[in-house]
């Protein structure tokens, strides 16, 4: 696999296998690192990655609907159990239900995840369709925030203000919140920062 890298300042842009074995996660962590680090920097890859994956869960969908009722009922039984990640509470105290059944209901998190440096933090995701905003939470692992911070972009660096302790986990993530008052998520990720 090439470098898709060239230069410290992320001046070259992924190729197309690049850009599979990152969608594929066919990396190792090095690798993954790497890349993760260019897309923290280069929109023009990042969109290229959202659209990858978004090409890629296109060609899997027909599979889905010819393998029969098992997976139907496998898939209606993950939904009773992971319902409470489709209800976000409000300001006012009340749940709201995503609307929009159609459309995908999560964001693609890029990372931070597993053991990452310390220095030069910083989290990124795919695009949503329609995003006014993106907010950005990070927690501890007792689920107490420690920094909350709203963009326009699919990057964010953490603060400086923010300290963080090498090999504590911390959980971050990503809402999407779209003009017809919907939100999209990246679900909760995990990761460990390193000297």
């Amino acid at each position: 696999m090439s470098t898709p890298v060239a230069g410290a300042k992320g001046d070259a842009h992924m190729n197309e296998s690049d850009i599979a074995a990152y969608v594929d996660r066919r990396l190792s962590v090095a690798e993954r690192d790497r890349i993760e680090q260019h897309l923290a920097g280069c929109r023009e890859c990042r969109n290229e990655v959202v659209e990858s994956r978004r090409v890629l869960m296109q060609a899997r969908r027909p599979r889905l609907i010819l393998l029969g009722g098992s997976v139907l009922a496998t898939a209606a039984a993950l939904l009773l159990v992971l319902r409470p990640a489709f209800i976000f509470p409000r300001a006012d105290g009340e749940s709201a239900r995503l609307r929009n059944a159609g459309a995908p209901t999560t964001l693609v998190a890029h990372g931070p995840s597993g053991e990452v440096p310390l220095s030069g933090l910083t989290f990124v995701w795919g695009a949503a369709q329609g995003a006014a905003t993106y907010r950005l939470t990070l927690s501890g692992a007792d689920g107490v925030p420690l920094w909350t911070a709203s963009t326009t972009d699919t990057t964010l660096a953490l603060a400086d203000s923010v300290r963080l302790g090498p090999g504590k986990p911390y959980f971050w993530m990503t809402d999407a919140l779209l003009g017809d008052g919907t939100t999209r998520s990246t679900g909760l990720r995990e990761f460990r920062p390193t000297r």
